[in-house]
């Protein structure tokens, strides 16, 4: 809930989660998209774990991501 209310720290969490399998299914996708939001945020190390993350996905799962975190960041504009 909190990644869901824009707070930094708790998107790069949430990513880790969904990198790690860790009490969700692992999914690169929603973990790119949620360090995306973290880094925009002002979550300094999000944008390296970002990088990372990036080269083992593909192409179009990175753009699929990008274009999520876009969709997400007008949500979490609208809420402030």
């Amino acid at each position: 809930a909190s990644a869901h209310a824009g707070i930094p720290a708790a998107m790069g969490n949430l990513a880790l989660f969904y990198v790690e399998g860790r009490q969700l299914p692992q999914d690169y996708v929603l973990a790119y998209m949620w360090l995306l939001l973290a880094s925009s945020a002002g979550q300094p190390e999000a944008a390296d774990l970002a990088a990372s993350l990036a080269s083992m996905m593909t192409s179009a799962q990175v753009l699929d991501a990008q274009k999520r975190a876009q969709e997400w960041a007008q949500v979490l504009g609208a809420g402030n």
